[in-house]
């Protein structure tokens, strides 16, 4: 435990390191235009769904818009490796230009009396293939922008601001829709786009070299096709021979298919099961989003205290358990609560998941195994997705929201009882504590009390605040 000066003197280094990251021109210059941006998404998100809800009622609808903005990332691992060869500030400028314009298609569609159903799985899934190509860029800038120990620093910074921001947008677009309907939320969300793009323009990258014009070409990335090919090969191939990455595989499929009633069914259960409005649906994304907060920072008040490796499944199964309190409810301030554990028990899980496949995967093949896993974690999304949107409309929503976190309760528990995985997880956090006594004890003096106690500080203490997202 640190004495009560050392953890003053860790605070003050904390906020020290936010200021230095912010100092830095350019990276706050990123930062400003992303979080933009940001506000504007999480009101195209809030919007979208009630759109459909609004244009045809249709729960299977809702599964097919939600399944065309998951499936684009079935090829993250071959974006991933494109994007190493093109020219990232222009990349990112093109990308932002088109999704401004394409979300500006909606509202314009709209007063010209155009704009039909089928107009929208279109465009969603048009926005999250370029989506998908502006995310991996902008990862790939930051270094360029900070020290290397300030990365941690960095990336918690976007992510929480991300997150902040959500929790705002969300709050506000519902109240918003009640007020205004959903078309002005479009264009506030296209007009968002302008931040970033400036930004990205007057950003000064130094030291990032621009590929040759014949491999920075679309024709030269495209001629790689068979170095593309032995790459994402190679980081399959690691995958399946490391463990811990092959145990969790199939249970970050399997809930990625079992959540997707949740993700695609959430308006029509707020609009016909609570029989409340657009404002209670953005306060229910709401609270999730500021579970995550709390999830990614909860992390780093408990590695000190709980073994990672028990608390993981742990996680897992108080947010299932979230799930049939949820599904078990009709009252709103439940609803909340309930959506806020389950967004502190995802949070809470993927930055410790994130932090062991830091600590084994080489640096060399970071990229690939990360693109890699999250094509194979949404892998069953759009078929969970769409399945859920075609239920919705023959199966009570209750029931079904039940099943889900009856399912997934029984996966998490027999995944945290399994022998063999609780042995894969127990050694990489033993590793992990072994590599820090080696840089930070070498002579091995106190290694017994460390590898008793289970401590994997380090590792884990800079992945708080620093990730979220889906399982």
């Amino acid at each position: 435990m640190l004495s009560a000066p050392a953890r003053a003197r860790t605070v003050d280094t904390g906020f020290s390191r936010y200021k230095s990251v912010l100092s830095k021109p350019d990276f706050a210059l990123l930062w400003g235009g992303q979080t933009i941006s940001w506000f504007g998404d999480s009101l195209y998100f809030l919007s979208l769904l009630w759109l459909v809800q609004e244009m045809t009622g249709s729960r299977a609808m809702m599964g097919v818009v939600a399944a065309c903005r998951t499936i684009p990332s079935l090829m993250g691992f071959l974006v991933g490796a494109l994007v190493d060869r093109l020219d990232k500030r222009r990349l990112m400028i093109v990308v932002s230009t088109c999704q401004a314009l394409t979300v500006a298609s909606v509202p314009l569609l709209k007063s010209a009396g155009l704009l039909r159903a089928w107009h929208i799985p279109v465009i969603a899934f048009v926005l999250a293939v370029l989506g998908n190509f502006f995310v991996p860029a902008r990862q790939t800038l930051i270094p360029f922008l900070v020290k290397k120990d300030e990365l941690v620093h960095a990336n918690s910074l976007m992510t929480l601001s991300q997150q902040a921001i959500f929790i705002a947008g969300y709050g506000t677009g519902g109240l918003l829709i009640a007020s205004l309907g959903v078309m002005p939320l479009f264009w506030i969300d296209a007009v968002s786009f302008l931040g970033v793009i400036a930004a990205i323009w007057l950003l000064k990258v130094p030291g990032l070299q621009k590929p040759d014009s014949a491999e920075g070409s679309v024709a030269g990335v495209f001629g790689r096709a068979k170095a593309l090919r032995s790459e994402v090969l190679a980081g399959l191939e690691f995958m399946m021979k490391t463990p811990a990455i092959r145990l969790v595989m199939p249970v970050s499929i399997l809930f990625n298919f079992l959540f997707a009633p949740f993700s695609v069914l959430l308006p029509s259960w707020v609009k016909d099961v609570l029989n409340r409005g657009p404002e209670v649906f953005g306060f229910i994304q709401t609270s999730t989003m500021a579970g995550m907060v709390l999830g990614s920072l909860a992390v780093g008040l408990l590695v000190d205290r709980v073994r990672m490796s028990r608390a993981l499944p742990a996680s897992m199964i108080i947010m299932a358990l979230s799930v049939i309190g949820f599904a078990s409810t009709r009252q709103v301030w439940l609803a909340l609560l309930f959506t806020g554990i389950m967004g502190t028990a995802n949070a809470f899980t993927n930055v410790v998941f994130n932090s062991y496949i830091q600590a084994i995967v080489p640096r060399e093949m970071m990229g690939r195994v990360w693109g890699t896993l999250g094509t194979i974690g949404q892998v069953a999304a759009p078929a969970g997705q769409a399945l859920a949107g075609f239920l919705g409309q023959v199966v009570a929503l209750p029931v079904l929201f039940g099943a889900e976190g009856w399912a997934t309760t029984i996966i998490s528990i027999g995944y945290g009882l399994a022998p063999r995985i609780r042995e894969v997880f127990d050694s990489v956090e033993k590793s992990i504590v072994r590599s820090q006594l080696d840089v930070h004890d070498p002579v091995g003096h106190g290694a017994h009390r460390d590898l008793d106690g289970n401590r994997i500080a380090r590792s884990l203490k800079q992945q708080g605040g620093a990730n979220g997202g889906d399982v």
